[in-house]
């Protein structure tokens, strides 16, 4: 059950942060997908070969062993997929001038391509897939091998792994989203596994005072290691995705990695998933596409606009003197974090009395407004997201 906990939990994490890495490439998830599931057969095939027919005793040692792993294995995925470019585009670099490959680097900013999304999913991915299967592997056989008292069936044992991945995949995957950050997660993760760990060699194996406190130290100095290494490779992560930029702010949300970089002396530019989004103050293609629209009707007097208004679209919007502008985000944070930095054209058109910032679906709020304007229409519920204050 841990180990799919783990796995569930590794997924989620790994997962996010190469669609970030990938700038929001789907051919990505398929990569992943498959460079995950090649690993973890691999590792279970190793670890299966070496359990085959050995004792309960040595078979809970390797379990234990491997309940050592998956924190580290978490934390590796996650560094090298946040650091990939920049090892392509300056750490191999500066290393080999005179490789001679440049297929194989990249130019700082430069988006990556399928060679290298192919290279980074199945680099990423091997750490905590491979322990993930080994573990799965391990644990079918401590759970089915005769010399245990109540010994199981495989079936019981893919019952508790998904079981496991399921709270993983959920619950700790929710968590890592909306409540701490992904190296604190797989940090949690890793400490439960060794937990686990402890547990096994206490109960289960027959080892003298002397050796179960050796055993029990090093699972306790495994656990100091993972802390350790998230604490100096979580700044050093951020600064190495961001090698070719100068970062202002970050945050992690449920719709995506938010990331603002300066842009000249007073501008921003904002990232979506690692793809720039907007600037401000806005580019004057932005200010032209909205005054085309609005030009052609003689007195616009309420707007609906969908995205872009804090990075130069409500500015453009209030140029056309409107009564009302209804200002749609799917993701709230949008007007908390970029807010403080914006242009002060932006951010007086933010505060503008007549603009109504709203968070939610703007399908759902067409939907609504329609269905309102017509005559003896009545809404068993309201489908109008409440106003960001």
């Amino acid at each position: 059950m841990r180990a799919g906990l783990a796995a569930g939990v590794g997924q989620v994490l790994v997962f996010r942060e190469l669609i970030v890495s990938c700038q929001g490439n789907e051919v990505s998830m398929g990569i992943m997908l498959a460079a995950w599931l090649v690993w973890g057969a691999l590792g279970a095939a190793l670890i299966g070969h070496r359990v085959r027919s050995v004792s309960l005793t040595a078979v809970l040692g390797q379990v234990t062993v491997l309940a050592a792993l998956p924190g580290a294995g978490l934390l590796a995925a996650l560094v090298i997929a946040r650091s990939f470019g920049y090892l392509l585009a300056v750490v191999i670099p500066g290393l080999f001038p005179a490789s001679g490959a440049p297929i194989l680097l990249l130019l700082p900013g430069q988006m990556l391509g399928i060679h290298h999304i192919l290279a980074l999913g199945f680099i990423a991915t091997l750490p905590p897939a491979a322990v993930a299967g080994a573990q799965f592997a391990a644990g079918c056989r401590a759970y089915i091998h005769p010399d245990l008292r109540a010994a199981g069936t495989v079936g019981s044992t893919y019952g508790l792994d998904a079981v496991g991945h399921l709270i993983g995949g959920t619950a700790l995957g929710w968590l890592a989203l909306q409540v701490v950050d992904p190296f604190t997660m797989a940090v949690i993760a890793g400490l439960g596994n060794l937990l686990v760990g402890s547990v096994i060699i206490w109960v289960n194996i027959p080892l003298d005072a002397r050796r179960r406190t050796l055993t029990l130290g090093a699972m306790g100095l495994a656990a100091l290691v993972t802390v350790l290494f998230a604490v100096t490779a979580q700044p050093w992560s951020v600064t190495a995705r961001w090698y070719h930029h100068q970062l202002l702010a970050s945050r992690r949300t449920i719709y995506g990695d938010l990331a603002i970089t300066k842009f000249g002396e007073q501008g921003i530019y904002l990232y979506n998933n690692g793809l720039p989004s907007a600037s401000s103050p806005a580019p004057q293609s932005l200010l032209l596409a909205v005054d085309f629209a609005l030009l052609q009707h003689p007195q616009p007097d309420r707007i609906l606009l969908v995205g872009g208004g804090v990075t130069g679209g409500l500015a453009a919007v209030l140029r056309h003197h409107p009564c009302q502008i209804d200002y749609l985000e799917l993701d709230p944070a949008i007007f908390s974090f970029v807010g403080p930095w914006l242009a002060s054209e932006d951010k007086a058109a933010l505060a503008d009395q007549r603009v109504h910032c709203i968070s939610g679906d703007a399908r759902l709020f067409v939907k609504h407004a329609a269905a309102t304007a017509c005559p003896g229409y009545r809404s068993t519920k309201s489908l109008l997201y409440p106003p960001v204050v």
